[in-house]
């Protein structure tokens, strides 16, 4: 999982360190278990002893969960804090060209929707985390209490593993179209605080916007994440089912077929219910870590560029210039949402230093286009740009537009 892969690149050494304190803990836990059924066997002289000890376990697995879940949310936080600083500092460094292409909508959505999707996941990770480790610590005690009943709840646990699989690809498939919706949704936002002016004045376009895009988007919204919502709480279901419906298997081979005696049938079953309340928890908390994972390639599908920690340093700013050309230059927009794209120029020009320059135009003339090549926050598509007869490459642009 991506995820995972991101957390063990940021803190690889923290990580070590709570899965050895969750692991401790998991261990502390099943061995106070373990503790509990041999005092319920003996029940019969001094156990004094035995619950001294078994205060003790309790203890330690109390304070090694408690620390290992504290640890790895102020972990989690922190990766996501630098995820966010980094996110943001990619944005700063992509050509407005780009950025514009992809839309404020998704820009907001990524650095809202996703951020809050992966801390959530770092909310429930501890879950997870703990729900796991518990596991694989009971199934070495649960061996050697009966290794026949071992083999029948090993069994039983992957086909629990195989419908939570199949489950969690319908989760996955939905949550994706979910954040498609978000987009969707932070764009008729967006729509609506920008074009507050012209809806107030023309209520026929505000309802037609209302009823039409903003609705639909809303109740595709709902219908995924309905869905979604619906196959976690199916997940949560089955997994708490099932581990119920492994007691019942245990005391059918233990006291229908004489796999094992009564005492140590009780005695496993005792450990499943301990194990019960986490493993579904950590079943329930896999919903999270999807979403997140949604959220992950969502990002990397913005194809924003990489990060650099530093604010690159340009040539040294042009000054004293005495004039700057364009000649032929010339824009095309791409085709979006099946508009056609539309061409700007050729445009020749030449602007002299001290002069005042007026541009006129109707609406879509190209005059926010014209002023964009010129400052160069746009790469021309064809022509170019000359300052004092030098044409400007890519070195000189950066320069150039500062």
């Amino acid at each position: 999982m991506k995820l995972l892969r991101f957390l063990l690149a940021d803190a690889k050494w923290p990580l070590a360190g709570i899965v050895a304190l969750s692991s401790l803990g998991a261990a502390s836990g099943i061995a106070a278990l373990a503790l509990i059924n041999r005092v319920i066997a003996q029940m019969q002289g001094d156990v004094s002893a035995l619950l001294l000890l078994f205060a003790g376990l309790l203890a330690v697995s109390f304070l090694t969960a408690t620390a290992a879940r504290i640890a790895l949310h102020a972990v989690g936080h922190r990766f996501v804090y630098r995820l966010r600083r980094k996110l943001v500092k990619r944005v700063l460094d992509t050509d407005i060209e780009q950025l514009e292409a992809l839309g404020g909508a998704r820009l907001i959505a990524m650095l809202d929707t996703d951020i809050r999707n992966l801390t959530f996941a770092f909310v429930h990770l501890p879950e997870v985390l703990f729900g796991a480790l518990l596991s694989l610590a009971a199934f070495p005690y649960l061996a050697f209490l009966s290794l026949p009943l071992f083999l029948v709840t090993a069994l039983w646990m992957l086909l629990l593993a195989a419908i939570c699989w199949l489950l969690i690809r319908k989760i996955d498939s939905h949550v994706e179209l979910v954040r498609q919706q978000d987009d969707l949704l932070h764009s008729d936002y967006l729509s609506i605080v920008q074009g507050r002016k012209e809806l107030a004045l023309n209520r026929y376009r505000a309802a037609r916007f209302y009823e039409e895009d903003f609705d639909a988007n809303a109740r595709a919204y709902r219908h995924h994440v309905t869905w979604a919502d619906g196959y976690n709480g199916l997940l949560h279901n089955i997994a708490n089912a099932m581990v119920l419906g492994l007691i019942g298997l245990v005391f059918y081979f233990a006291s229908g077929l004489g796999w094992a005696s009564l005492g140590v049938a009780a005695t496993y079953a005792l450990t499943i219910l301990f194990l019960r309340a986490p493993l579904v928890a950590a079943m329930a908390g896999l919903a999270a870590l999807v979403t997140a994972q949604v959220s992950l390639r969502k990002i990397d599908s913005l194809e924003l560029l990489p990060y650099q920690a530093a604010f690159n340093a340009v040539a040294e700013p042009f000054s004293g210039c005495r004039g700057v050309a364009l000649c032929d230059v010339s824009y095309r927009y791409a085709t979006r949402d099946k508009e056609e794209g539309f061409e700007v120029g050729p445009l020749n020009f030449t602007f002299r230093r001290g002069e005042i320059v007026f541009l006129i135009g109707g609406n879509g003339s190209g005059k926010s286009t014209f002023g964009r090549l010129l400052t160069g926050l746009y790469r021309p598509h064809g022509g170019s740009i000359a300052v004092d007869g030098v044409s400007l490459d890519e070195e000189r642009r950066r320069a150039y537009r500062h």
